[in-house]
């Protein structure tokens, strides 16, 4: 007796229509029928099968199966729940219920589509570094995701150029920001040294683990003669990347530098998140800050307080409504800041997405020796 459609279900064999449907397109529907009903409450979808079909379950032409995709039009009052639906069970013959949310709504048509056929092929992904599908079709967006940024996950250049990160845009002191553990702490030395050699920052006060370190040696006349950082692993023993400035100058003013660079490549996907935490030296090490590429030109900063400015702020423009990233100061009682507070905004530029505060000790109120780092 030959075999028969009938003979064999979806779930047993993957066939050539299955296997190219894109999951959306016309050329993945294998049945169009009448709508009779969608139920919100219950998510249950009701169809008027053809005449020569009387079951979703079984039928010489196709098995309905859970993940199918059914798109609904016509439906009434005014479309309320045309849109793209995905199967979950099958209830009767002629009911199934499904994953997303539907409105309650009467009569208009329903097509039934396979699945994309790269959500039916396997894929190992046991050595995968980003990729945690084990379809194909699942795998192709992780990669996707890792290296487009899509459903933003990953960093494309230009995400990464307006990131709103206080690691990018708080000033000056440099050092971990959101995304590192709180409680960093940094030790100057020479403890009360007017020209320190080495700036360090560890991850606790127990100063066992480096992250960032900063060693300056200086002529005759106390100019910075070579400047050296280096970013440690989260081991906070092993250097992933040295950075060293050798300076010339003329007199008192420097006239050029030459920067040697040796680093150790950074393995893994770059996302949102991951990127906070990366140890580079393009993040760690000290600067001016504020926004700069990828942020709209006519930024516009605004320092209050005088001499011993309290407040610097930077506006997206000069009417002073939508802030980027605030910098407050207080001052211990001869004039040292002892707190330093930085939150960087949404860009709405009323929302803070990160705030990071030092709390400063110093050597006869004079000389810094530590800060410690609270990030929220």
């Amino acid at each position: 007796m030959p075999l028969r459609k009938s003979d064999v279900f979806r779930n047993e064999i993957v066939t050539r229509p299955e296997l190219v449907s894109d999951g959306y397109g016309l050329n993945s529907v294998y049945l169009f029928s009448n709508l009779i009903s969608t139920v919100s409450s219950s998510k249950t979808v009701t169809v008027s099968l053809p005449p020569d079909d009387v079951s979703l379950v079984y039928s010489d032409d196709y098995q309905v199966n859970p993940g199918d995709i059914v798109a609904i039009t016509g439906s009434n009052p005014g479309g309320i729940a045309n849109g793209k639906y995905t199967v979950n069970n099958i209830l009767t013959d002629t009911t199934f219920t499904v994953n997303e949310f539907i409105n309650d709504s009467t009569d208009g048509y329903i097509s039934f589509m396979y699945p994309s056929g790269a959500t039916l092929v396997g894929f190992d992904n046991s050595t995968s570094c980003v990729i945690t599908h084990n379809t194909v079709q699942g795998a192709l967006s992780d990669l996707d995701a890792a290296v487009c940024g899509s459903g933003g996950s990953g960093i494309t250049p230009t995400v990464h150029a307006e990131l709103r990160q206080l690691i990018h845009l708080a000033d000056g002191v440099g050092g971990p920001f959101e995304g590192f553990a709180t409680g960093a702490y940094r030790v100057t030395s020479p403890s009360g040294a007017l020209f320190p050699t080495n700036i360090t920052w560890y991850a606790s006060n127990l100063m066992l683990a480096k992250i960032v370190e900063k060693i300056t040696s200086y002529t005759s006349f106390n100019q910075p003669s070579t400047v050296q950082w280096l970013v440690y692993d989260s081991d906070g023993v092993t250097i992933l990347a040295m950075v060293t400035d050798t300076i010339s100058y003329s007199g008192m003013f420097e006239i050029n530098r030459t920067r040697s660079i040796t680093n150790t490549p950074i393995g893994g996907a770059l996302t949102v998140e991951t990127h906070k935490t990366v140890r580079q030296l393009i993040h760690l090490a000290d600067g001016i800050g504020g926004p700069f590429e990828a942020f709209p030109t006519g930024a516009y900063r605004v320092t209050s307080g005088g001499v011993f400015p309290t407040s610097i702020i930077w506006y997206s423009d000069s009417s002073m409504v939508s802030k980027i990233v605030e910098k407050s100061i207080s001052y211990n009682t001869i004039s040292e800041p002892d707190s330093i507070t930085w939150k960087v905004y949404d860009t709405d530029g009323v929302t803070v997405l990160a705030t990071a505060t030092d709390n400063i000790s110093y050597t006869s109120n004079i000389f810094e020796t530590s800060r410690t780092r609270n990030i929220i």
